[in-house]
C-alpha cells in the first residue's frame, strides 16, 4: 500500500508540475474576466435600476481583491517557476548520482511542496 501511495503522490506531483504554467495562465485570464464584469457593474452603462450603490461598492472591493491576488501571483509566480526548474535539475542530479553509484539507494528525496513557501 505504501508503494501505491508513493506512486500516486508522484503521479499527482508530476501532473501538477506539468500543468503549473497552464493553471497560472488560466487563473490570470479568469481574474481578468471577473474584473471586467466588476467594472461593468460599477459603471452601470445601461443604467440598470437594480444595481444599487452597495452593488457598486462590492464590485470595487472585488476588483481590489483581484488586483491584490494578481500582484501576489505575479510576484510569486516566477519564483515558483524557478523552484520547479531547480527541483527538476536536482532530480536529474540525483538520478545521475544513483546511476553512477555515488549515493546509496536508501537516499530519500523530499518532494517540493509549494505550501512550504508560504
Amino acid at each position: 500500500m505504501k508503494n501505491i501511495n508513493e506512486m500516486t503522490n508522484k503521479g499527482l506531483y508530476d501532473l501538477a508540475k506539468a500543468t503549473l504554467s497552464t493553471m497560472y495562465f488560466n487563473c490570470v485570464i479568469g481574474m481578468n474576466e471577473i474584473q471586467k464584469e466588476c467594472w461593468k457593474m460599477y459603471r452601470n452603462l445601461e443604467n440598470d435600476p437594480r444595481i444599487l450603490t452597495w452593488h457598486k461598492i462590492a464590485a470595487l472591493r472585488l476588483a481590489a481583491d483581484i488586483n491584490d491576488k494578481k500582484f501576489s501571483m505575479f510576484q510569486n509566480g516566477p519564483a515558483f517557476m524557478q523552484l520547479r526548474e531547480l527541483h527538476e535539475e536536482l532530480d536529474e542530479l540525483r538520478k545521475q548520482a544513483l546511476g553512477d553509484g555515488y549515493i546509496s539507494d536508501k537516499f530519500e528525496s523530499r518532494s517540493l511542496n509549494y505550501r512550504d513557501l508560504e
